[in-house]
């Protein structure tokens, strides 16, 4: 489970006070949820790095290869954002009790044995994330260090441009067969 004491004012999983003590509540027959109740509060969200602008005259065509570092930076900076929701993920172990609906809700999220359930498909595709997006900039670091110049850039093939992004496009596509879709 993740640490709780990221800010010691409040709860990591909803807004109220740490120290106030989960006070049981018998079962209203309602189905209203509060907001409070399993919200989730960010304390580190993601910052939106920073994208440079073209001139927008559209009568150039030129190869930036500080654009392409600049871009495979942006991309790298979400890597870590993925592999801490995954190590967060990873910690869920669901505890709702010892009956039928419980063992049902336990059964889906963690699958029958502990594997196997939402939070592993989640997992495998969170993985397949990261492993997209690193080895996404890994093809555009390599291909803005051989392509310097336009010349160089037209002397590029369709398959070199495939090469250079085989691995992440094989770890998307693993994300989306992870995910349940078709590729």
């Amino acid at each position: 489970m993740p640490d709780a004491t990221a800010d010691s004012s409040t709860h990591m999983y909803h807004d109220t006070p740490a120290s106030a003590p989960y006070q049981p509540e018998e079962w209203d027959g309602g189905t209203n949820v509060p907001d409070v109740h399993g919200s989730y509060t960010n304390h580190d969200p993601i910052r939106k790095p920073n994208v440079p602008g073209g001139s927008g005259g559209g009568k150039k065509t030129q190869v930036n290869t500080a654009a392409m570092e600049h871009f495979a930076s942006n991309i790298e900076t979400l890597v870590p954002y993925v592999q801490r929701a995954s190590s967060a993920l990873g910690h869920v172990s669901p505890a709702p009790g010892a009956f039928y609906h419980a063992n049902v809700m336990r059964g889906k999220v963690s699958g029958n044995g502990g594997d196997g359930g939402l939070r592993d498909a989640y997992l495998k595709v969170l993985t397949d994330l990261a492993n997209g997006l690193t080895d996404l900039c890994h093809g555009v670091r390599l291909m803005s260090k051989k392509y310097q110049s336009m010349e160089e850039a037209n002397k590029m093939s369709a398959k070199d441009l495939q090469d250079y992004m085989y691995d992440a496009s094989t770890d998307l596509n693993t994300l989306s067969s992870n995910a349940g879709g078709v590729h």
